[in-house]
């Protein structure tokens, strides 16, 4: 049986520039009820809703620094704490679960590399560790195999072209698709 929200509580994360500059937005599954939920006046993209509905996660480039994932609660409209790192982060997901998000990042060298952490920033995790390539777009497997602590799936160059693979959530057994 599901005991999660039914479609008619389900909400769509948006990108809009219809304030001025390119903020999150939120709407019924039916596009009513439309709400402005960032005012950061910068460029905003890429939001993931968290599982639970409580918690939005998305990229924001304000002014000339770096783009960095934020989190914002949806039941204060309030941004939430959330670690900043050197270089450009993007492209978040939430595990199925809530508790954590995979994440690509150019932290400490000029390639983009998989991290996980957990959904109050402790924990940071490097998975990929690729020479000369990048590593982006993680996302969860919502049903990861039994006896597994999560899959997600990425896209890397590695091989020349992008490719996706596949990895156990703790960077292991890396594998092509």
């Amino acid at each position: 049986s599901w005991n999660g929200p039914g479609i008619a509580s389900s909400q769509i994360a948006f990108i809009s520039n219809r304030s001025g500059s390119q903020e999150v937005w939120t709407m019924d599954y039916d596009g009513a009820n439309p709400q402005q939920r960032t005012h950061l006046h910068g460029i905003a993209y890429s939001p993931r809703i968290s599982p639970d509905g409580r918690t939005l996660a998305f990229m924001s480039k304000v002014g000339n620094g770096q783009p960095q994932i934020r989190l914002l609660s949806l039941t204060t409209n309030r941004l939430l704490s959330f670690p900043t790192f050197k270089g450009m982060t993007t492209t978040p997901a939430w595990s199925p679960d809530g508790a954590k998000l995979a994440f690509a990042a150019q932290m400490g060298g000029p390639n983009l590399e998989i991290y996980t952490i957990n959904a109050n920033g402790s924990g940071l995790t490097r998975l990929t560790h690729s020479k000369g390539f990048d590593n982006l777009s993680p996302t969860w497997n919502p049903k990861p195999p039994a006896g597994s602590s999560g899959q997600i799936a990425f896209v890397s160059s590695r091989l020349g072209l992008p490719q996706i693979y596949t990895m156990n959530a703790d960077g292991s057994n890396q594998q092509r698709l």
